[in-house]
């Protein structure tokens, strides 16, 4: 268990869910905000999200794991990483698949001058995360035509409608039936 590991500096680090009872205590997304961008900071990244998904399994904390691990791959091509990172990207889909995850933004939008908090599908951000490497910058998980990545989906029991252009937030992921 990534909590076992002696390589991971959060196994005895607090990785705090949002408490709706106290909304200005310190989060996972602080420290996450602490570690460094781009890959040196990655593995680090794989170890905080890990850490929390160990601690409070959701569908958050799966996917961030999976980020994370895309981006991993991202950063050495090792094939083993590759593997984890789209068996994680499955789980986000096979155990959380409506579950959502929360942004903030647009502060000039709100009369009070606060963040605006909106959710997102984590099926939607997982089948884009798959099939467009726009979706993160990272390399492709599953190389060559993104025809491909629909049919390792199909092959997983889902079926994703692309997200198009400008905004990319119309993408539709189904379950496929009988």
């Amino acid at each position: 268990c990534v909590l076992d590991d002696p390589e991971n500096p959060f196994r005895f680090t607090a990785t705090p869910e949002f408490n709706v009872n106290d909304p200005d205590a310190e989060t996972k997304f602080a420290l996450a905000n602490n570690i460094p961008a781009g890959p040196t900071g990655a593995k680090a990244r794989f170890y905080l999200w890990a850490t929390a998904l160990a601690r409070f399994p959701s569908g958050e904390n799966q996917w961030f794991t999976a980020r994370a691990l895309h981006e991993l791959f991202d950063a050495n091509s090792d094939p083993l990483i590759q593997e984890q990172a789209l068996k994680a990207y499955r789980s986000v889909l096979d155990n959380f698949f409506g579950s959502v995850v929360f942004f903030e933004c647009c502060a000039n939008l709100d009369p009070d001058g606060n963040p605006v908090p909106f959710s997102i599908p984590l099926n939607e951000l997982t089948a884009d995360d798959i099939y467009r490497t726009g979706a993160t910058g990272f390399a492709r998980l599953v190389p060559g035509d993104p025809l491909l990545a629909l049919s390792l989906l199909a092959e997983w029991g889902y079926s994703y409608q692309p997200a198009n252009p400008p905004n990319f937030d119309d993408g539709v992921v189904t379950v496929n039936g009988g």
